[in-house]
């Protein structure tokens, strides 16, 4: 998707789950916009936790 406001993307052993060709790439193709803000949030458990 080339412009996209929003993007999920699973983590995988500690690294993202994307495959051998993908990537995320931030571009504004604006010279002069106002400031932007990026907002990441995690959802999941820590490494060794199990769900019950």
């Amino acid at each position: 998707v080339i412009t996209s406001s929003s993007l999920t993307v699973p983590v995988i052993e500690q690294r993202l789950g994307l495959g051998t060709w993908q990537g995320v790439y931030l571009w504004e193709h604006r010279y002069r916009g106002p400031v932007r803000r990026l907002v990441v949030t995690v959802y999941g458990m820590c490494a060794g936790e199990r769900s019950s």
